[in-house]
């Protein structure tokens, strides 16, 4: 046997348990066999002895982390274990999942295995009626709601969490993981000043004074404990600080882990302990909030299997659902900012459940919503997927965005809906983002070789290479870069007010990656107040609710600033959880 079951996190190396499972036919030896997943290709090795399949590795691949492995163990299981290849897509993660089956068959159609024989009928399960009972049943398995369920579990509680997905992490984990928070010591070690009050007012007059004053004031005076709190699970920080996409400040921190994995990482590895108390139900999605008297008393939901599942809770119910992103009709019902723009033509950057059954279900039993109209744009969406992934991105201060002709367009510095309304006026709706090498170690999505060998991101020498990689002028291009540099130096100022600069753009390789609008941020949801209670349309409190996260609404005004997501989700995800156990 070669290589055995391998730490997902750790390795490139996945190993089923040697059971001899069932084929048709077949040879004797190791047989190899290639797929495209969602970073690239994803190579697995089959150990065949006279057509029985003894083991599977997969020995190397480029996909997301955490995505990756329900599917490889569903699969690889179901062909050593079982013989079968008949393996539903793991929700949210359905690429990686087609490559892996596709890998899979074509080592062992290489080893002369009948694979068309592997596609076995599904067994059948009769649905049953369960009941189970919780001091806390959140929903939503997201970045708020396991920051919600680790809270009530440190202070006491039993969890139960719902998630619709196969996996946990919902839009967090493919989140950019840069967080706004104001007088940190990274902050203070290079000399940036900040406070709660100017973060307070840059989200305030960022989101067009439309926000709530009071949430804000809680998330900016709670952020820096929370990170505390976050570091007390494992979480780790670059040294690094600066300025996220339409942050305004430098107080975005980056968490080592890429995206936002260092998150869910921390929140799993608390779940995974044997006296969290917290029982994690994936494949789970809630149909309804039950109510009794007047009170938020539980939620109902179903599997995948076909369960109908009622679930008490004791303390509370804590709405963590996320947003609406990939609900095209939810989205065009209410835009008020981008004239009918956000149809089936604008990707998101969203995960495919933030489909906003939780404001639908809240509404349901009465709850208020607020802001449901204002939608946000990222201008930094993947061409033909919309997301953020397979991208190479700094700070802003390390990076500048270009049109197709090669000229700049906009302060790369300013508010998210002022860089997507600059974006719309250039040709295709379409721009560049270029940087030097000094970024390129960061990438979003996969190793850096892998998205250049695949197309996402292009990489010269020099400036007049990448030119021509990407149809531009060289000599446009080339005095773009003289510009830039020359407002670094302090020699010119930007025509577009840019005020946040770091070096300059000047060490190869250089790096281009085209990027369009796409959805990104619902800023609309239900009502709370500053205790993560919802709140009823004739202005009441619901006892026994709590929302938190993107399903929440009136923080964040018509426009989120950059890096305030991740803030908002874990400081309300910790109140809601505070407040359920209160019972406040």
């Amino acid at each position: 046997m070669r290589k055995r079951f391998v730490g997902v996190l750790a390795g490139a190396v996945l190993a089923a348990s040697l059971i001899v499972g069932c084929a048709t036919g077949g040879r004797t030896g190791i047989f190899t066999g290639s797929a495209i997943g969602h970073g690239g290709t994803l190579v697995v090795e089959a150990d065949v002895r006279r057509g029985n399949i003894r083991n599977i590795e997969v020995v190397s691949h480029s996909e997301t982390p955490f995505f990756y492995e329900l599917p490889f163990k569903r699969v690889i299981s179901a062909a050593v274990n079982d013989g079968n290849l008949n393996v539903d897509n793991v929700a949210g993660a359905t690429m990686s999942t087609m490559a892996i089956r596709a890998a899979v068959a074509d080592a062992l159609t290489a080893a002369g295995i009948n694979t068309g024989a592997m596609m076995l009928p599904r067994q059948h399960h009769t649905p049953q009626n369960i009941q189970m009972t919780a001091d806390i049943v959140v929903v939503g398995g997201g970045g708020a709601g396991l920051a919600a369920a680790v809270t009530a579990s440190q202070m006491g509680s039993s969890v139960i969490v719902l998630e619709k997905m196969s996996m946990l992490g919902g839009n967090t984990i493919i989140a950019g993981g840069q967080t706004n928070i104001s007088g940190t010591e990274q902050q203070r070690r290079l000399g940036i000043a900040d406070s709660p009050d100017l973060h307070f007012q840059h989200t305030f007059e960022g989101g067009g004074n439309r926000g709530n004053p009071e949430l804000i004031r809680v998330m900016v005076e709670n952020a820096l404990d929370g990170k505390n709190w976050l570091e007390s699970l494992g979480m780790e920080w670059q040294d690094t600080v600066g300025s996220a996409l339409g942050a305004l400040h430098p107080r975005s921190h980056t968490p080592v882990l890429a995206l936002g994995t260092g998150f869910i990482d921390a929140y799993q590895r608390f779940i995974a302990q044997p006296d969290s108390n917290i029982q994690v139900l994936l494949d789970t999605r809630a149909t309804e909030f039950v109510m009794q008297g007047g009170r938020v008393t539980g939620v109902r939901a179903t599997n995948r299997l076909g369960d109908n599942l009622t679930l008490t809770a004791n303390r509370g119910v804590i709405n963590a659902a996320g947003g609406f992103g990939s609900n095209v009709a939810m989205r065009m019902r209410y835009d008020e900012l981008w004239d009918g723009r956000l149809d089936h033509a604008i990707p998101t950057t969203n995960h495919p459940g933030a489909t906003g059954e939780g404001i639908l279900m809240a509404q349901a039993i009465g709850a208020a919503v607020v802001d449901m109209g204002y939608v946000q744009l990222l201008p930094i969406g993947h061409p033909a997927t919309g997301s953020i992934s397979h991208l190479v991105i700094g700070l802003v201060e390390q990076y500048i965005q270009v049109n197709e002709q090669g000229r700049r367009f906009v302060n790369e510095g300013a508010g998210r809906d002022e860089l997507v309304a600059a974006l719309f006026q250039q040709t295709n709706s379409a721009n560049y983002i270029i940087m030097d090498s000094r970024v390129a170690p960061i990438p979003l999505g996969g190793a850096a070789d892998t998205l250049v060998a695949y197309g996402h991101v292009h990489r010269a020498n020099t400036i007049a290479e990448l030119a021509a990689m990407i149809n531009m002028e060289p000599s446009i291009l080339q005095g773009t870069f003289n510009e830039f540099n020359a407002m670094v130096d302090g020699d010119a100022q930007c025509p577009f007010g840019r005020i946040l600069f770091g070096e300059r753009i000047e060490v190869a390789p250089f790096f281009a990656t085209r990027r369009v609008p796409t959805v990104h941020h619902t800023m609309g949801g239900i009502v709370i107040d500053r205790y993560a209670r919802v709140i009823d349309v004739n202005g009441n409190i619901i006892p026994g609710f709590y929302a938190a996260g993107e399903v929440a609404g009136g923080i964040h005004g018509n426009n989120r600033l950059g890096a305030n997501a991740l803030t908002d989700i874990f400081v309300f995800g910790r109140i809601a959880g505070e407040s359920a156990v209160l019972g406040r």
